[in-house]
């Protein structure tokens, strides 16, 4: 049972009863302890996954939240909008002058 004491230390150039690796019952104690607690841990949060119980996630379906009264019109309130576009392995600006307008 000394054997599964994970906090064991070895001993360098020391022998005791042929064994190079110093095991005690608090150590043995401790990592029965870890080992239970993980299990546990794990246990649950497994149940969690196969129950499908999260309550981190959540789930909101509105239908018919917008109607065609509610117009949003952009110019009224100076709605403007930038972006680019750049090569994905040269990072160089892609800007053809037959799709590209410029406005300042």
């Amino acid at each position: 049972m000394e054997n599964f004491d994970q906090f064991g230390q070895p001993i360098e150039n020391f022998n005791i009863k042929g064994k190079t690796k110093m095991n005690t019952l608090p150590g043995l104690l401790m990592s029965v302890l870890v080992l239970l607690m993980f299990t546990a841990y794990s246990l649950t949060k497994l149940t969690h996954l196969f129950n499908r119980h999260n309550p981190l996630i959540a789930q909101t379906e509105l239908q018919n939240f917008y109607s065609s009264q509610n117009v949003v019109k952009l110019e009224e309130i100076n709605f403007n909008i930038a972006w680019g576009v750049e090569g994905y392995l040269d990072r160089v600006a892609k800007d053809d002058e037959e799709f590209v307008e410029w406005e300042v």
